[in-house]
């Protein structure tokens, strides 16, 4: 009995460690299963730090999960961020991306372009002007000289207008000139004074047929003989190198042309009462005046033409054409008139929209064809010179003022020039058209056989 109470005792104490064991290994889950909680919480943790931006809110707490003792508890796989894009694939940000996006315009100034830029340096020798572009520019050289005088008054901070050269620099500066742009802005300026009726002051250089060269502002200009008053009209070789008081008369800077008047300024009251003086002038009238010029195709006149009872005149511009000055053929007008010659000559139209007359001389001479009929009636014979020699005849001057024609028909083969004297036959006169039909005069008696 004893034997068999030790076995059994033997038995539990043998099958006590197996339940604890047995006690251990049933545990164990919960335990390895509240490890596998803990760990996936930690690892959701910084998965959610890592995913989390720097300045987002903090995420919202998600509820505890309670773990089953009996079951593994599954956790979802964290979420990993999306990768960024590879900076290798991504499409390269250039110049012109950046200069849209500032909304900065870049001017690159070309040559022959005339803009605005601002002086920054100046010296002796050169002026640094920013035009904007990659580089400044640089007034240098022989622009540098040709534009001191403009220079001079530059200082750093002043708004210019430069011109773009051809040219560039071994480090890629742009050369400018700003004697161009000078000039293109004394045009501006001249223009400005010829709306403006300004008068302005210029340096009479030379003068030639047609009148006087003068310079102003560095621009050379002319003044019409026609446009000289009435006290210096034949007299312009004693204002060389004087200054003078002028008006701006016609400005065309594509041909580089100015004119200017000197009567503008010195008639001025004069020609102010032009109006009142054009009024009072009439057709046919007989006026005086003085020749401010003289030209192949006529004469220019001052007319003066006496106001009321003050002793004031008006002035008025006319021209006296070629054809007008005498009966006779004119070749040379300046054989027979100077500038400053005081003439007498009749009003033959008046043109009021501009204020000017058309004036003849020959009108105040007898007509030469008032007569001429009945002093030489058809088939007169009489001695003339040959004007002039053309395809269809010759022409005769036969009388002062007074030419015929010997239609080519009837040259019958002699030789015709110009001066030879010549007798001539008149075939016929009309004197309404002015025209004198002649035939050569037989100066051979021809011989007869019987």
């Amino acid at each position: 009995m004893a034997a068999t109470s030790t076995t059994k005792k033997t038995k539990k104490t043998e099958s006590a460690p197996e339940a604890v064991k047995e006690t251990k290994v049933k545990a164990a889950p919960k335990a390895e299963s509240a490890k596998k909680v803990k760990k996936t919480e930690v690892k959701e943790e910084k998965v959610a730090k890592k995913a989390a931006p720097k300045k987002a809110s903090a995420p919202t707490e998600a509820a505890p999960v309670e773990a089953s003792s009996s079951e593994t508890v599954e956790t979802p796989s964290p979420v990993a961020p999306s990768p960024q894009k590879s900076s290798v694939n991504a499409p390269a940000i250039t110049m012109a991306d950046l200069l849209a996006d500032s909304n900065y315009e870049l001017k690159i100034p070309r040559p022959g372009d005339i803009v605005i830029g601002t002086v920054v340096t100046l010296n002796k020798k050169m002026v640094v002007v920013d035009i904007g572009g990659k580089t400044e520019g640089l007034v240098a050289d022989r622009e540098f000289q040709l534009a001191e005088d403009f220079i001079v008054d530059l200082k750093p901070g002043d708004k210019v207008d430069v011109y773009v050269m051809e040219n560039q620099g071994s480090q890629g500066q742009v050369y400018l000139s700003l004697k161009k742009a000078a000039m293109d802005k004394k045009w501006d300026e001249i223009i400005s004074q010829l709306e403006k009726e300004e008068a302005v002051l210029v340096k009479a250089l030379d003068t030639n047929r047609g009148g006087m060269v003068v310079v102003y502002e560095g621009i050379r200009g002319f003044i019409p003989t026609s446009q000289f008053g009435r006290e210096v009209s034949g007299k312009l070789e004693t204002l060389k190198g004087k200054d003078l008081k002028v008006r701006i008369l016609e400005v065309d800077k594509d041909k580089n042309r100015l004119i200017f008047s000197e009567r503008l300024v010195s008639e001025k009251d004069e020609l102010a009462n032009a109006e009142a003086a054009l009024s009072s002038v009439k057709e046919n009238d007989v006026i005086d005046g003085v020749i401010t010029g003289i030209k192949p195709f006529g004469i220019f006149v001052a007319v003066e033409v006496p106001l009321g009872d003050k002793g004031e005149i008006g002035v008025l511009e006319g021209l006296v054409h070629i054809s007008e000055v005498s009966w006779d053929k004119v070749d040379d007008l300046t054989m027979m008139y100077k500038k400053g010659q005081r003439i007498k000559a009749q009003v033959l139209a008046i043109n009021e929209e501009h204020g000017k007359l058309t004036l003849s001389v020959k009108q105040l001479q007898d007509d030469p064809w008032d007569d001429f009929a009945a002093k030489y009636p058809e088939g007169t014979t009489l001695s003339g010179v040959v004007s002039k020699v053309v395809p269809f005849g010759v022409f005769v001057s036969v009388s002062s003022g007074i030419e015929g024609l010997i239609h080519e028909s009837k040259l019958s083969g002699v030789p015709y020039a110009q001066g030879d004297e010549v007798s001539v036959v008149i075939d016929s006169i009309d004197a309404a058209q002015r025209r004198v039909r002649l035939s050569p005069a037989a100066t051979d008696v021809p011989v007869t056989y019987k």
